[in-house]
C-alpha cells in the first residue's frame, strides 16, 4: 500500500481499514473539490498580488 501522510492516514489505523478508507476517500474528494473551487481565484491572486509584494 505505501505510506501516505495526510490527516486520515493515522485515523485509518485506529478505526480499521474499511471505515478509515471511507473517511480517507471522503477527505481526498472534499479537498479535491475545494482545490477546484479555489483554484481560479488562487491563480488570479498569484498573478495580481505576488508581483508587487515580491521584494518582501
Amino acid at each position: 500500500m505505501g505510506t501516505v501522510s495526510h490527516p486520515a492516514a493515522g485515523l485509518r489505523q485506529r478505526v480499521g481499514p474499511a471505515i478509515g478508507h471511507h473517511i480517507e476517500s471522503s477527505y481526498l474528494i472534499l479537498s479535491y473539490h475545494l482545490q477546484i473551487a479555489i483554484f481560479p481565484t488562487n491563480t488570479l491572486d498569484i498573478g495580481l498580488i505576488s508581483t508587487p509584494f515580491d521584494g518582501r
